[in-house]
């Protein structure tokens, strides 16, 4: 039988040397020659947050206070042997603490004569906690603040507290997700009316923000059984189906263009100034009062192009997403690139949209013309 290869920047096992606990994140190998039959094994320290009590679980020697200590229980060559760090993190908690912990990350790692791991866990839910008196004390991190002077490596702690907020972030947000989407169904379910002559809705529009940007559109054409979808993973990492900017640019007097206008009745009249002056420089004047629909449509060059005057979030907010993740172009009426942001709600925004950068400068000559 071959021996397999030790990994880069270790040592060799030597032959007949009981298996040690093998850990992942930057602890010894299994059966590393440093660690010896009745020598000195690393240590596991645990900075643990219990979840139930709003503080961490700590250890006092004289004035000190530091975090939970045990030494690392090397395996043999049973079940355990071969461990990661988490699955070890959370038997060392249970067979010494009593609890049941879920592991989070390694906050510290020293070698050489004073081998310790430093990791940071949370007890979740109620549990049975030590007693207070002895050696352990239950501290919110407010009172490790306040006792900063006496907290060995205190950034370990406010790194353990940001790390769990996190944990319940990303724990919670598959469900909040969900949630924002059937909220979204269920208000358009409860609020159909009657619109040409026809039970329902003419159009579904789900937009999910996250930090004041969008980050997920969804347009649906339920009379054409159409879908349009894009999303924007990072604030630029934008994908969609559409294909706006793979489309030939069509100039002004050849283009189909979407006039949108607010409800108010100096909305309309700015609206019919609008289709005098565009009617006779373009082909088409498209008014579905649909500008969500319209967008989408602009997203994969099925419309030219789109001049829209104090629209509201609500309606063009995805659309604009559908647009600018297909490569199109939306400019406010200053001509600089315009993208939607949730602190536009409750204002009118005004802007054009193309697939082409020459049409929607073209565009907003006429827009401003008016």
């Amino acid at each position: 039988m071959g021996t397999r290869p030790a990994r880069p920047g270790t040592r060799p096992a030597r032959r007949g040397a009981s298996a040690g606990v093998v850990v992942d994140d930057g602890a010894r190998e299994a059966g590393d020659p440093s660690v010896r039959p009745g020598g000195r094994g690393p240590v596991l320290e645990l900075v643990l947050y219990a979840e139930s009590r709003a503080g961490f679980l700590v250890r006092t020697e004289g004035a000190a206070i530091l975090p939970l200590r045990s030494p690392v229980e090397r395996a043999g060559h049973g079940e355990t042997a071969g461990e990661g760090l988490g699955p070890l993190v959370v038997r060392t908690a249970k067979d010494r603490f009593g609890l049941d912990v879920d592991y989070l990350g390694l906050l510290a790692a020293e070698s050489g004569e004073r081998r310790r791991l430093t990791v940071c866990a949370v007890a979740r839910g109620p549990q049975e906690f030590p007693a207070a008196g002895g050696r352990t004390r239950l501290l919110s991190m407010a009172d490790l603040e306040a006792r900063g002077d006496e907290v060995d490596r205190a950034a370990l702690f406010a790194t353990a507290l940001s790390w769990y907020h996190a944990s319940v972030v990303a724990r919670e947000l598959p469900h909040r997700v969900r949630e924002a989407v059937d909220r979204s169904l269920l208000y358009l379910e409860n609020h159909r009316s009657i619109e040409d002559g026809r039970w329902g809705w003419n159009l579904y529009m789900i937009t999910l923000f996250r930090g004041g940007r969008p980050v997920m559109a969804l347009v649906v054409d339920p009379l054409l059984e159409r879908e349009f979808v894009a999303t924007d993973a990072a604030n630029g990492g934008a994908s969609s189906r559409g294909a706006a900017a793979a489309c030939p640019p069509v100039p002004l007097r050849r283009s189909t263009v979407s006039l949108v206008t607010n409800y108010s009745a100096a909305g309309r009249v700015w609206g019919e100034r609008m289709h005098g002056v565009l009617g006779g420089r373009c082909k088409r004047i498209l008014s579905m009062w649909a500008p969500a629909l319209d967008l989408a449509l602009i997203s994969t060059g099925q419309l030219d192009g789109m001049i829209c005057h104090e629209g509201g979030l609500l309606d063009v907010g995805g659309g604009m997403l559908l647009v600018a993740a297909a490569g199109g172009h939306v400019l406010d009426l200053s001509g600089a690139p315009l993208a939607a942001h949730r602190s536009m709600y409750g204002r009118p925004v005004s802007f054009v949209a193309a697939g082409s950068p020459e049409l929607a400068r073209e565009l907003l000559d006429v827009a401003r013309s008016a």
